[in-house]
């Protein structure tokens, strides 16, 4: 039994890194900041609910996040396009 929790809270499956794909114009710490997922282990990253939260980001339409083990979550985002550009 010890061994199995050593191996869920061990340092080895702890994120380590957050990397943000299809940023053009937002910050990739803005997005980071939503993730919050530093130092927590993998295993329990709420993929889900960690995409809806960066969603809500004004200048993000949509995002998809995945565990990349052993230490890394990916987050994919799609930025709003705007409507209009003022010169």
């Amino acid at each position: 039994m010890s061994g199995g929790v050593a191996l869920v809270q061990g340092p080895w499956i702890r994120v380590a890194e957050v990397l943000v794909e299809g940023n053009a114009t937002l910050p990739a710490v803005v997005v980071q900041d939503q993730v919050d997922a530093l130092g927590r282990s993998i295993l329990f990253v709420d993929v889900a609910g960690v995409a809806q939260r960066v969603a809500t980001l004004p200048r993000v339409e949509s995002a998809t996040v995945a565990r990349v083990l052993p230490r890394q979550v990916r987050v994919t985002i799609v930025e709003r396009q705007p409507w209009a550009v003022w010169s």
